[in-house]
């Protein structure tokens, strides 16, 4: 019996942190990469723009990015490591039956009898495998507020852009400082909130 505990909280161990590398290796990309992607976005100011829309177009265009990025570069990655993880998971379980079976062999050759069976149920491989496959073929992205937010500098910005849109010599002034906005933002907090929406319908499965 004790041998046992000791097997399992061993596979338990090994399996759950192999998980946590996982999900936290995705997660440092998407903290690392999303405020890279949200500065490119300054690359695409220029005086054609509507600068009276302009916040309003470039949060759009914005969370296009992020959502391409998290669909077409970030899950994929994910997928890839989670299926590593449950080749790792079913290693890690059949290497408990074989060291069980040997334990068998031993009690029953003692014995005399074949009266030790220690079978075990992989149906839990099954699950996650069918989980991991449901939860990674698509991306449940949902719209975040990145330039609606209303911080001093978006509201004389936003408002600049309302009044002095129309003036083809104050649009320079308002490529210049929509730029720095979008180059030199924090987004610390909005990129946590978005890791934390990536992985919230993995947890479920990270319960189990």
């Amino acid at each position: 019996i004790n041998q046992l505990e000791d097997l399992t909280v061993e596979k338990i161990n090994m399996i759950q942190k192999s998980f946590q590398l996982a999900k936290e290796e995705t997660r440092k990309e998407i903290i690392n990469d999303i405020p890279n992607i949200l500065k490119e976005t300054a690359s695409t100011i220029t005086r054609k723009r509507d600068f009276q829309r302009i916040h309003i177009e470039l949060n759009d265009e914005m969370n296009t990015r992020i959502e391409k990025y998290l669909h077409e570069k970030c899950m994929p990655k994910f997928l890839s490591r989670m299926q590593d993880w449950l080749a790792l998971s079913e290693t890690e379980l059949k290497d408990g039956k074989k060291y069980l079976d040997e334990i068998a062999v031993g009690f029953n050759s003692l014995i005399g009898q074949e009266r030790l069976q220690l079978d075990c149920d992989f149906k839990v491989l099954e699950d996650w495998e069918r989980d991991i496959e449901r939860l990674t073929s698509k991306v449940n992205y949902e719209p975040v507020n990145i330039l609606l937010r209303y911080t001093p500098r978006q509201v004389l910005l936003k408002s600049a852009g309302k009044v002095l849109g129309k003036f083809i010599q104050s649009k320079e002034m308002l490529v210049n400082g929509f730029k720095q906005l979008i180059e030199t933002g924090n987004y610390q907090q909005l990129v946590e909130d978005i890791a934390d929406r990536f992985f919230n319908p993995f947890y479920l499965l990270e319960q189990g």
